[in-house]
C-alpha cells in the first residue's frame, strides 16, 4: 500500500490492532491514527459447528486446512506425525491436509519419504460443504505457520470446537492467548519436536480439550462472527458519507 493512497483515504481497515500499530508507526504520513480501524475477518458460525459427537474411533484425525506456501509449514506436521507414530505405535495417528499449492508437490514428497502413506491423507482443495464436512472427521486442528494476519481456518476450527495446536508465531498467539484466557496451546518452537510435545499434551488431557472447546467458540461467536463484521464494514461507510 503507498504512503499516498494512505494519505488520501478516510479510513484505513486492518485485521486486528497488532497490524494497526505497526502502521501507525511505520506510515509517519498518518496524521490522524483514528482512521485506521480494525476490522476483524468474520465467519458463519451457524456453518461452523460441531455436529454431534462422534463415537470413539481408534484413531486420532489431525488437520490443518491453508494454501501449501513457503510461510505455512504443512512439513512440520507432517514430520511432527512421524515422531507421534514412532514413538507412540500404539495409537494410529492420522494427518490430513486440506489445500493446493506451490510446497504441495514438496510435502507430497516428504510423506513418502517418511513412509507415511497410510498416516497421512492430502485432500487438495475443498468446497464450502466438503470443508464443514472435514472440519467435522477432526479431532484436533493444528496449524502451523511462519505468521498470520487472521486465519481463517483457525476461527472455522474455534467455531468448530476443535481443540487446537499452533505455532508461537505473531497472528497467532494474540488469538490463542487473549489477556487471561487462553484457547489452545502454542508450540513453543517451529519445530516437529515441539508440535509432537503439544499434540501428545493435548491428547492425553481430555479436561484441557474440553475446556479449550467451548471457550474457542464462545470467542469466535462474540468477536469474529460474520455479522459483526458486516455490521462494522456498515458503520464504516455509513460514517464515510457524514
Amino acid at each position: 500500500m503507498s504512503a499516498l493512497a494512505l494519505v488520501l483515504a478516510r479510513s484505513v481497515v486492518v485485521l486486528t490492532g497488532g497490524y494497526r500499530d505497526k502502521h501507525v508507526a511505520y506510515f509517519s504520513c498518518f496524521k490522524r491514527p483514528e482512521k485506521v480501524v480494525v476490522i476483524a475477518n468474520g465467519i458463519d458460525v451457524a456453518r461452523y459447528r460441531r455436529a454431534a459427537p462422534r463415537p470413539p474411533a481408534h484413531m486420532v484425525r489431525i488437520g490443518m486446512a491453508a494454501r501449501f506456501t513457503d510461510t505455512k509449514r504443512q512439513d512440520l506436521l507432517v514430520s511432527a506425525l512421524a515422531l507421534l507414530v514412532r514413538h507412540q505405535p500404539e495409537v494410529n495417528w492420522r494427518l490430513s491436509l486440506a489445500g493446493d499449492g506451490v510446497c504441495h508437490a514438496q510435502v507430497k514428497a516428504l510423506v513418502s519419504r517418511l513412509g507415511l502413506g497410510n498416516h497421512v491423507e492430502l485432500m487438495g482443495n475443498l468446497d464450502q460443504a466438503d470443508l464443514v464436512s472435514w472440519f467435522q472427521s477432526l479431532d484436533f486442528y493444528a496449524h502451523a505457520s511462519e505468521g498470520e494476519a487472521l486465519s481463517t481456518a483457525m476461527l472455522q476450527a474455534m467455531s468448530m470446537e476443535l481443540p487446537i495446536v499452533a505455532s508461537a508465531v505473531p497472528g497467532i498467539s494474540n488469538l490463542l492467548m487473549q489477556g487471561e484466557r487462553q484457547f489452545g496451546l502454542l508450540a513453543k518452537e517451529n519445530t516437529p519436536e515441539a508440535f509432537a510435545d503439544v499434540i501428545r499434551l493435548l491428547q492425553s488431557n481430555p479436561d484441557l480439550q474440553t475446556r479449550f472447546m467451548a471457550d474457542a467458540r464462545d470467542l469466535v461467536i462474540r468477536l469474529y462472527n460474520n455479522e459483526t463484521m458486516f455490521e462494522s464494514y456498515n458503520n464504516l461507510v455509513q460514517g464515510s458519507r457524514n
